[in-house]
């Protein structure tokens, strides 16, 4: 008999899942991480139209996050940030204004909830500032603990969905 692709493709799953190894083989024969349903969702499901700049970081660090090699998740959480970096100056080239009116947008009137926002957007950006993600002098702390990394990426990537809702 033929052994076919597909079979191929389908006997290395079967072991990956008999193992409990959350990874699967794509036709492509590329090993993929499986994420959780609920994170899976997150990440594909689709908002309007994007600035292209923009679309093209989320794309590259949604595509990255689930390989299974943590290398290329660390580059994901940067793209992550750079797109993060980018949002923030999506209505004008002033940062911070441009952020506070995008908060604003998102709180609709709701001060209890822009104070929210407003910490949170702080503490991304310090943990972006004080962690190897974008920046690598010495005094940056790594992230090489892949629990860690997914944290961080899935934090930040429902902070971005959020803002991304009333731009």
């Amino acid at each position: 008999t033929t052994y076919t692709k597909e079979k191929f493709v389908s006997d290395v799953n079967d072991i990956f899942s008999r193992n409990g190894i959350a990874f699967k083989l794509n036709d492509n024969g590329e090993i993929q991480r499986i994420l959780d349903e609920e994170l899976n969702n997150l990440i594909v499901s689709t908002t309007e139209p994007i600035e292209g700049i923009l679309a093209g970081l989320l794309r590259e660090a949604t595509t990255k996050i689930k390989s299974f090699k943590i290398e290329e998740r660390k580059i994901a959480l940067e793209r992550l940030w750079d797109a993060f970096e980018r949002l923030k100056t999506i209505i004008n080239s002033d940062k911070k204004d441009s952020a506070n009116q995008l908060i604003e947008k998102v709180a609709k009137n709701n001060e209890e909830f822009k104070k929210i926002l407003d910490t949170e957007c702080e503490n991304l950006s310090k943990v972006g500032n004080e962690f190897q993600i974008r920046h690598f002098e010495t005094d940056k702390f790594p992230i090489d603990d892949s629990t860690h990394l997914d944290y961080l990426f899935f934090r930040m990537y429902a902070l971005i969905r959020l803002l991304l809702t009333e731009r």
